[in-house]
């Protein structure tokens, strides 16, 4: 890019330095006058120059035209992963909280089962003396 201005500085200096000598008025001394294949050079390499301004003034139009175009998609891309991240996010804190609640049902879990044991074996003496008196 920096290239392209550069280049579009050169060839405005290079103009401006061909219409100063195209605008010197014409001296009376016949040795300081601008022969007219010279001056019609110098026009034709304006007129290049003009050509080569425009071709170089579309390609950076075009260039930033793709950039404006890239920069709209990381936007939108931009967005969707932010999107993501919080609904990601959402989906740790979920996980968390379900976690959460099945180490409580464990734990409640293991209290009824300790307190199922503690009955059976509260029961067993007594299912063993009811087993005896039968027998």
């Amino acid at each position: 890019m920096n290239d392209i201005v550069d280049f579009e500085m050169r060839i405005s200096s290079s103009m401006d330095r061909i219409l100063k000598v195209l605008e010197k008025p014409k001296a009376t001394n016949h040795g300081d006058t601008i022969p007219k294949h010279e001056v019609s050079h110098f026009e034709k390499i304006i007129a290049s120059l003009e050509v080569e301004k425009k071709e170089t003034s579309m390609k950076l139009q075009s260039a930033l035209e793709a950039i404006e175009v890239a920069n709209q998609k990381i936007e939108h891309l931009s967005a969707s992963i932010e999107r993501e991240r919080l609904e990601l996010t959402n989906r740790n804190e979920e996980i968390k909280e379900i976690t959460i609640e099945m180490d409580e049902l464990k734990k409640s879990r293991q209290s009824q089962v300790d307190e199922m044991d503690s009955i059976i074996a509260e029961l067993e003496p007594l299912l063993q003396n009811t087993g005896e008196a039968n027998a």
